[in-house]
């Protein structure tokens, strides 16, 4: 569960930081503005008050040349409107402080020169810290009313980071019992999204070791779903393509067993078959060359070569064919429009020299008689010289084989010794032969059918078998 904790603890780490950082800003910035609002406040009242000193000055200095009486004036007035929070100086001299604390006038102003202010402008400070609590100090040097007057108005703005303070602490409390809450809920959610992922993980795990039967069970889904309070038809849907998926996996590994398992029987049993007329082959040539024979048993025993060697040319073509078609696919077959006229013109000559040496006739019916058929016509040709090669050794000399055609398929008939009833379903396997005297004819290794069965399978169709004892036998081959 990894990618479960990556997930589970960047997804809550991103919500704490968005819990903190935003309502942090928007605290930073309402301090922010209230501390502009309270300076500006402050100002005009600053700025008001010295305009009341300077009236009452004129109202009351006219005609006092006396500077006793006119200070006296100006730190009363002075006094009046800015009681605790105003410091008077004279001449650089403090002459009203009833504030408790002192300023020092040299550094007010060096930061008021530090601020590029002229000395008649109000100079306001950053807060400043003094005994616990926060001040904004506001500055002139040459006071309106007097230039020799300076003076230092404090604001007092603790209240407004207190209020902050206060917030910013209830905000981290209400953000903790959130995440809590949010945490519970995200976990919830996304371990109910993750496990389904986590076990199609393990599955394909197991199935990558080879385990095929592996499948996601729908309940695991479903209850991760409830567990999380989600939508989890995707998740369901990809655990369905997983299972689909499998299901094609083993079908194809099924299917691939099953080819590798014919395969090696097939080869097991042409090494078997082919063992025989090998030995027989070696023996009739050691005897060719270490017996001095009359020319007529020096003759058959060539002949006897010769057979042999037929007989086992045909089987390997045949054993390549039939190896082929059982690991071809039906999309690999090259089908196109064939003219059965024309196909079977092509079987009667390919059959001809075999069908005279057995002293057996073809006839051909083709209904209607300009029939098309798709196919790969030279697996169909296969096909039928194989059935009529079978059927030609079932039938008596003087015999006859119908090969016809029409829109379900072709059928191929012969009038000779019949398969019994208990061997029909049998006689499409492999080296499989009702006749066991049949392996020593030439190209009678029992592969035909087989090879038949293939080939019908490969272009969708099916290979059906009717016959009698002592009537004969008829294959069909719908397609």
């Amino acid at each position: 569960m990894r990618l479960f904790r990556k997930i589970y603890f960047r997804v809550l780490s991103g919500i704490l930081l968005f819990a903190v950082t935003v309502p942090g800003y928007l605290l930073w910035e309402t301090e922010k503005q209230s501390l502009q609002d309270a300076c500006q406040y402050e100002e005009e009242r600053i700025w008001n008050g010295l305009l009341a000193i300077q009236e009452r000055v004129q109202r009351y200095g006219v005609g006092l040349d006396n500077d006793t009486v006119r200070n006296a004036v100006i730190i009363k007035e002075f006094r009046d409107i800015f009681e605790t929070q105003g410091v008077l100086l004279r001449n650089g001299e403090v002459v009203f402080n009833i504030s408790p604390y002192d300023f020092e006038q040299d550094v007010m102003k060096e930061m008021r020169t530090k601020s590029g202010l002229e000395k008649r402008d109000i100079f306001i400070s950053a807060p400043q810290t003094a005994d616990g609590k926060k001040l904004i100090l506001f500055y002139q040097e040459n006071a309106g009313f007097d230039t020799a007057y300076s003076f230092v108005i404090y604001l007092d703005v603790t209240d407004i980071y207190d209020r902050t303070g206060n917030l910013l602490l209830k905000g981290l409390g209400f953000t903790v019992f959130l995440l809590l809450v949010v945490g519970i809920w995200i976990y919830r959610s996304i371990y109910g999204v993750i496990e389904p992922l986590d076990a199609l993980n393990r599955a394909a795990a197991r199935i990558a070791k080879g385990e095929y039967g592996i499948r996601i069970p729908k309940h695991i889904v479903v209850a991760r779903g409830k567990l999380g309070r989600l939508n989890m038809d995707e998740i369901e849907e990809v655990a369905e393509n997983f299972n689909r998926m499998a299901d094609k996996v083993e079908e194809h590994m099924e299917k691939l067993a099953e080819v590798n398992e014919k395969q090696r029987q097939l080869l097991g049993s042409l090494a078997h078959e082919i063992k025989t007329p090998i030995t027989a082959v070696i023996g009739h040539a050691d005897m060719l060359l270490t017996i001095r024979l009359n020319e007529d048993k020096r003759t058959n025993a060539l002949l006897f070569i010769l057979n042999e060697g037929k007989r086992l040319s045909s089987l390997s073509e045949k054993m390549l064919k039939l190896a082929g078609l059982y690991g071809e696919q039906k999309e690999r077959i090259e089908k196109r429009e064939t003219d059965i006229g024309k196909l079977f013109d092509n079987l009667k000559i390919q059959t001809s020299v075999l069908l005279k040496e057995r002293r057996v006739s073809l006839r051909v019916n083709i209904t209607p008689g300009n029939l098309k058929k798709w196919m790969d016509e030279d697996l169909m040709l296969s096909l039928l010289m194989n059935l009529v090669d079978n059927a030609s050794k079932a039938s008596e000399p003087g015999g006859s084989i119908i090969v016809s055609a029409d829109e379900t398929g072709f059928t191929v008939e012969d009038f000779g010794k019949g398969i019994p009833e208990q061997e029909i379903n049998r006689v499409t396997e492999a080296f499989y032969m009702v006749d066991k005297s049949r392996t020593g004819n030439p190209g009678g290794a029992g592969l035909g059918l087989a090879l038949c069965q293939q080939i019908v399978q490969v272009h969708g169709g099916k290979l059906i078998i009717e016959s009698n004892l002592g009537k004969g036998t008829k294959v069909h081959v719908n397609f």
